[in-house]
């Protein structure tokens, strides 16, 4: 898979998500957002962007909080896909007509910005790098895609392993630190995501922790020896572990 061209442009729009909602829209985020196209929404726990079924009429960029998409089974049971937080580009099979495929609902107070289609054919008609933004953010859909996939095939320690470094790898395309980030969900949220129960996933942290390959405080992470999670893993995370020179999930 080819890496994000544009880094600069990744980190701009990042920039510009994490900015008070008073603020005006960089030079490079506001080729995608415009000076006066997006209307910030402020949505909490529990609230829906969007459901399953529905046709879009705008994209959504996340600027704070932390949202899901999943999908929501006739008993109720929840299976989450993944999850979004600041500098992610959300509806994007509105551009091409296709209704939504999963319900999207808030985990934490979050800001969004509404981008109309019309606004967002527009500027990518006029600007290269607004078409880059979306590229980039397919490409960052495609990494979640593939990485629910691959840890089907994983065990329960390296699916957390292979969890911690694909969120590395999300981290670092838009231009953060892939060593040090913050984990939005609750372990209870994550052990939905990776298919384990709560109990399996909390102990795979403390034995990660206790062996000195993570340091936690409270829900912020530092990988201290990624190399050793490339190795729980294997060949499904080549390109994935910091510092590794290949940017390719297999």
């Amino acid at each position: 898979m080819e890496q994000f061209k544009s880094g600069k442009l990744q980190r701009a729009l990042v920039q510009e998500a994490v900015r008070p909602a008073a603020g005006t829209a960089g030079a490079e985020g506001g080729e995608l957002l415009g000076r006066s196209s997006g209307k910030a929404l402020i949505l909490r726990r529990r609230d829906f962007l969007y459901r399953m079924g529905e046709r879009l009429d705008a994209i959504y960029m996340v600027r704070s909080g932390v949202l899901k998409s999943c999908l929501i089974g006739i008993d109720g049971s929840e299976r989450i896909l993944g999850f979004h937080g600041p500098g992610d580009v959300l509806g994007l099979e509105a551009l091409s007509g296709s209704v939504v495929r999963c319900d999207l609902i808030v985990l934490d107070t979050t800001s969004v910005i509404r981008i109309p289609l019309n606004v967002v054919r527009g500027r990518c008609r006029d600007s290269e790098t607004a078409e880059e933004c979306l590229l980039g953010q397919m490409n960052r859909q495609q990494i979640r895609l593939e990485a629910l996939l691959q840890q089907e095939r994983l065990n329960a320690p390296a699916r957390v392993a292979f969890f911690l470094l694909t969120q590395a790898r999300l981290h670092r395309d838009a231009g953060c630190s892939d060593r040090v980030f913050h984990l939005p969900m609750t372990r209870r949220e994550l052990a939905r995501y990776l298919n384990l129960a709560n109990e399996t996933v909390s102990r795979v942290f403390t034995r990660l922790r206790r062996q000195g390959v993570i340091h936690l405080e409270g829900r912020m992470v530092t990988l201290v020896k990624p190399e050793y999670l490339g190795e729980m893993t294997g060949p499904v995370a080549d390109g994935l572990v910091p510092g590794s020179s290949s940017q390719t999930l297999h």
